[in-house]
C-alpha cells in the first residue's frame, strides 16, 4: 500500500494499477484494491475499465463509499443520469450514517508520511492539504445534492410533457 500511495501521489496510475493488481493475489476479496485500480483507471480516463473495478469493490462491500461516489460521477459525465441518480441517491442515503471526520491524530500521522514522501515540501502546506481531508466527503455530497436536484426537476418536467 505504501508504494500505491507514492504512485498515486506521483500520478503514475499504471503503476497503481500493477501494485493493486498484486496485492489482490494474495487478497482478492480487498475492495480497497478494486476501489484504487478503479480510481487510477478513471484518472487514465478509461472509464470502462474503472467502472469494472468499481463494480468488483461494490460486490465485495456494497457500502464502498469510494465506488459509489466514482460511480454516481462517472455516471453522470456519461450522460447516464438515471444510473448516476441512483448511485447518487445511494451515496446520498444508503452511507450517510458513516462519520466522515478523520480524527486529527490520523491527519497527523498521513501529514508525516507524505513528509517523508515529499521533503521538499514544507510541513505546513502538507498539513493544511491533510486537515481537508473531511472535504472531500463534505464537497461529493454537495454535488451530490446539486445532481439530485437537477435530476429530479429534470425528470419530473420531461414526466409533464409526456402527459401533454
Amino acid at each position: 500500500m505504501y508504494s500505491s500511495a507514492r504512485a498515486v501521489g506521483q500520478g503514475d496510475w499504471d503503476k497503481v494499477i500493477q501494485l493493486e493488481k498484486a496485492s489482490l493475489v494474495d487478497d482478492p476479496a480487498n475492495q480497497h484494491a478494486h476501489s484504487m485500480m478503479g480510481f487510477a483507471q478513471k484518472r487514465k480516463g478509461e472509464l470502462d475499465k474503472a467502472k469494472a473495478c468499481y463494480a468488483e469493490a461494490l460486490a465485495i462491500d456494497s457500502q464502498c463509499v469510494a465506488a459509489v461516489e466514482a460511480l454516481a460521477e462517472i455516471y453522470a459525465t456519461e450522460g447516464n443520469h438515471g444510473v448516476a441518480y441512483t448511485y447518487v441517491l445511494k451515496g446520498l442515503y444508503s452511507v450517510e450514517e458513516i462519520d466522515y471526520r478523520v480524527p486529527s491524530f490520523i491527519k497527523l500521522g498521513v501529514s508525516l508520511v507524505l513528509k517523508i514522501l515529499k521533503p521538499s515540501v514544507p510541513f505546513k502546506k502538507i498539513h493544511a492539504q491533510t486537515k481537508q481531508l473531511d472535504q472531500s466527503r463534505h464537497q461529493w455530497k454537495a454535488w451530490a445534492e446539486k445532481y439530485k436536484c437537477w435530476y429530479e426537476k429534470n425528470h419530473h418536467d420531461a414526466e409533464k410533457q409526456n402527459v401533454h
